[in-house]
């Protein structure tokens, strides 16, 4: 599983429902932003996974762990606006600190 391409679905979804009015659309970029956060580590950062015997096993590597945050935020935000309500977005909020942590570990201090 690469959380970089399964946090442009879930924005896609979102977007589904915008576009169809149909709820289940953004009620699975709601189940993957969970996943999301609950995967995150002390970083806010997420590795990518392989499902092996049923079960789901980190790589232990990351793409670029800025971009992954970056495109969870994005996701958080397009699944707010189609399904708005404090809730939900409560709900992510160790995850929304956790992936502003892994942006602020990426940023190359200047001189």
């Amino acid at each position: 599983m690469w959380p970089y391409r399964a946090n442009l679905a879930a924005t896609g979804l979102a977007r589904a429902t915008l576009a169809t009015g149909n709820p289940r659309y953004v009620d699975g970029a709601w189940r993957w932003l969970d996943w999301y956060q609950a995967h995150e580590g002390p970083t806010g950062a997420v590795t990518d996974y392989q499902v092996v015997g049923g079960g789901e096993r980190s790589t232990g590597t990351e793409d670029s762990t800025n971009a992954y945050a970056e495109t969870f935020l994005s996701a958080v935000e397009a699944a707010h606006v189609a399904d708005p309500g404090a809730t939900r977005l409560t709900a992510l909020q160790g995850g929304l600190a956790g992936a502003v942590r892994a942006i602020e570990a990426a940023r190359t201090p200047t001189s």
